[in-house]
């Protein structure tokens, strides 16, 4: 599932303005920009809509580049299984995310963790 279905699946927003958004947020338009004058690829979203699309599309780039921040280290230490590496890759919240990397630690490792 890509991230543009999962936010309009979470938002309930017909599919294609999370495209139309997620591509005018790439090309640098603004918020108001969008919620003003691009009404038709957008389906008379307002600037309230617009900007929970944004902040999902951030956190959703976000996640993404801790997964691969997460894989790496567990691969590191020899501990990534292809099951722990698919439920890392289809992890949507960040907080189960940050669960899976503890639970592949080992103890010691998990304490020098916290106490950092």
């Amino acid at each position: 599932m890509n991230v543009n279905q999962i936010i309009a699946e979470q938002l309930s927003i017909n599919i294609n303005y999370i495209n139309n958004i997620n591509l005018l947020k790439q090309e640098g338009a603004t918020i108001p920009f969008i919620a003003r004058y691009r009404k038709e690829k957008t389906g008379n979203l307002d600037e309230v809509a617009v900007a929970t699309i944004f902040e999902k599309i951030t956190y959703f780039e976000d996640l993404s580049k801790r997964k691969e921040t997460i894989v790496k280290t567990i691969d590191g230490l020899g501990k990534l299984t292809p099951d722990l590496k698919l439920k890392i890759e289809q992890c949507i919240d960040n907080n189960i995310l940050e669960d899976l990397k503890l639970i592949s630690y080992t103890k010691a490792q998990f304490y020098v963790h916290v106490c950092q």
